[in-house]
């Protein structure tokens, strides 16, 4: 798991619970909200790293305007967060506009999971050297050391993750296996 904030805005509700479903084992936090006006709230702090933005919010508005709109705005805040755009009325000239306008990515309706969650690390990752190479790191040996440290210990977590849940499963096995032992044994002694 990323030790990361991920905004996602999406008029959807359903669309949102998705993401949150998905990105909430990615991601060590998951903020959703329906309407783009809560973003510069959500930015004064910048603790974001991601934000994950449709594009259109307005019924039958679907150029991509109103989020090309807010990209903008975010782009324009200091230390801002990698914009991953999000939309199912995407075409070439809108992606185009949108990373020429500083978006991190693009991603169509309906997504394939993986590829978003390889997205999104991706801009995590570029998010994370911006902010060491505005602190100083720059280039030096230690940036690398500490990226190549920070991958490594995504990777145990992950592996970590994966062990426990294996281990979970065996417990409530064994559990399920000693209750059934147990009643079978109620059984006989009856």
């Amino acid at each position: 798991m990323l030790d990361g904030k991920i905004v996602l805005v999406d008029d959807n509700e359903a669309v949102l619970k998705t993401l949150k479903m998905i990105l909430a084992r990615e991601f060590k936090t998951v903020v959703g909200v329906s309407v783009p006006t809560l973003l510069p709230a959500l930015l004064r702090e910048g603790d974001v790293d991601i934000v994950l933005l449709d594009m259109n919010f307005v019924t039958g508005r679907q150029d991509g305007s109103e989020g090309l709109f807010w990209l903008e705005r975010i782009v324009d805040c200091p230390d801002s967060p990698q914009v991953v755009l999000i939309t199912a009325f995407g075409d070439i000239e809108l992606a185009v506009s949108a990373l020429k306008r500083g978006a991190a990515d693009f991603v169509v309706k309906p997504w394939d999971n993986e590829k978003l969650i390889a997205t999104l690390q991706g801009a995590f990752r570029r998010r994370r050297k911006e902010r060491a190479e505005a602190a100083g790191i720059g280039d030096d040996k230690s940036l690398a050391q500490l990226l190549h440290y920070l991958q490594f210990q995504e990777v145990a977590t992950r592996n970590f993750q994966a062990y426990m849940n294996e281990m979970e499963a065996w417990c409530k096995n064994i559990s399920n296996t000693v209750e059934s032992r147990i009643k079978e044994a109620e059984k006989v002694v009856e």
